[in-house]
């Protein structure tokens, strides 16, 4: 096992050290380092974000550093990445970022990723960790796995048919809001949208010799995803119900760390900034 080393920051307005001159002070130990995880104690705190956007500035700048993950949807985040690397109209980040409350601090951090591989040979990859729409609905992972397995003839119309109809009825922004609107799918439907999950995943690894690798891994990890997160769904109901389980809603925890197991695994990135809630750490 990697050591794990955890650092306090303490910064107040008459501090005489720099943010930037403290940092230079822990540089070997970030240069050292393959993954730096950025937490916070609460989502959408703007000090936070312009705090952290000071470190993941010097930790691209001076340590190549050469990936930002973020807690946001998995698919979602390829957007991301594909506008901060300007392959997208610059006036798309509001859509992109519309689907849940983002602080333009956030954005801002996104904007100087932009103007950074605009500028530069190296460029910063986005990654998002998350299971989609912070656990509030199957798209728009689904919407990406159903496309690859209609195209390459892996799973059965009728079966993709009908898990489009489940899955659209439990659209919402998340898990916390899809788990207090579970009761508009009845439990026949709810284990019938279990059951042909797992039947698809189960379909792809039997096919797993007849696709390329690198499609393989990928529409895997994202099957997995829609997989944890009608777990995760289930979990938050009981845990709003009193009746959670210890450990129950660290499926949403499981797939961030196989995002970036995924991410190392597959040679996309070499050292990552995670930014995430303390909790998920």
């Amino acid at each position: 096992m990697k050591d794990i080393h955890h650092l306090t920051f303490d910064f107040n307005s008459e501090s005489n050290v720099s943010i930037r001159q403290f940092l230079f002070k822990l540089k070997d130990e970030f240069a050292s380092s393959s993954i730096v995880a950025l937490g916070e104690n609460s989502h959408f705190i703007k000090e936070f974000f312009a705090f952290r956007h000071h470190i993941i500035e010097f930790l691209v700048t001076e340590c190549n550093y050469d990936t930002l993950a973020f807690e946001f949807g998995f698919s979602e985040g390829l957007e991301i990445d594909k506008w901060i690397k300007s392959k997208l109209p610059i006036d798309d980040l509001d859509k992109l970022t519309s689907h849940f409350y983002y602080p333009k601090e956030f954005k801002s951090t996104l904007f100087w990723l932009r103007n950074y591989n605009e500028k530069s040979e190296k460029q910063v990859t986005f990654l998002g960790v998350d299971i989609p729409k912070n656990g509030g609905s199957y798209f728009p992972t689904y919407t990406l796995v159903e496309d690859f397995l209609r195209k390459n003839f892996i799973v059965s119309s009728d079966v993709l048919n009908r898990i489009s109809v489940l899955v659209e009825k439990l659209d919402y922004y998340s898990t916390a809001e899809l788990a207090l609107n579970l009761s508009y799918i009845d439990v026949v439907e709810q284990n019938e949208l279990k059951s042909l999950l797992f039947t698809v995943y189960v379909r792809l690894i039997n096919l797993e010799p007849k696709l390329e690798k690198s499609d393989f891994e990928f529409i895997r990890h994202q099957i997995k995803g829609l997989i944890y997160m009608n777990y995760n769904a289930d979990a938050m109901r009981s845990f709003i119900g009193g009746k959670g389980i210890e450990g129950d809603l660290g499926a949403k925890d499981q797939f961030m760390k196989e995002s970036i197991d995924y991410f190392f695994e597959n040679s996309l990135g070499k050292k990552i900034i995670l930014v995430a809630h303390n909790a998920h750490i």
